[in-house]
């Protein structure tokens, strides 16, 4: 990876959320938040873009990113829109505070400890 983990990751995430800006600017993810909900998605895709780089890396398969992408979306006006309707789009749901901040905890883990095995001395 000519630009190396650290600078691809973030790289690939804003590239990833900005190719998305014109649908979050006309409402959609983050209706009544265009401007901020350009600047959520872009948080939301580079958390994500560390996860599924690091698992399609680990793996040596798009299958799993492609998989990830597909039940991220399908959840994203699923059953959570059911349940709790009134959420705040910025805070709430899969791509909302929430949403980063647990993605971001689950890359960080996979990134800190790939390659960790229970019991041995690395």
């Amino acid at each position: 990876m000519p630009l190396g983990k650290v600078k691809a990751y973030p790289l690939l995430g804003v590239i990833w959320g900005l190719w998305h800006a014109p649908l979050i600017l006309v409402g959609f993810n983050y209706p009544g938040f265009p401007i901020a909900g350009v600047f959520m998605f872009v948080l939301f895709t580079t958390a994500l873009s560390v996860l599924m780089s690091e698992l399609t890396l680990k793996y040596q398969s798009v299958i799993l990113a492609g998989w990830i992408h597909g039940v991220l979306n399908s959840q994203g006006y699923g059953i959570w829109r059911v349940i709790v309707p009134d959420a705040q789009p910025l805070l709430g749901g899969v791509a909302g505070l929430i949403g980063i901040i647990a993605i971001g905890i689950i890359a960080y883990l996979i990134v800190r400890f790939d390659g960790y095995r229970v019991g041995s001395r690395t």
